[in-house]
C-alpha cells in the first residue's frame, strides 16, 4: 500500500511541475509575439 501512495505522490507532483511549465512557456512565447510584433512594426 505505500508505494501506491508513493507512486500518487509522485504523479500529482509531476502534474503540478507540468502544469507551471505549461504556463511559464505559455507566458514566455506570449512575451516573445509581442516582442516580434513590435519588431515587425
Amino acid at each position: 500500500m505505500k508505494t501506491y501512495v508513493l507512486l500518487f505522490y509522485v504523479v500529482i507532483l509531476a502534474i503540478i511541475v507540468i502544469c507551471r511549465a505549461s504556463k511559464n512557456a505559455d507566458n514566455f512565447n506570449k512575451e516573445e509575439i509581442k516582442r516580434q510584433l513590435k519588431a515587425r512594426h
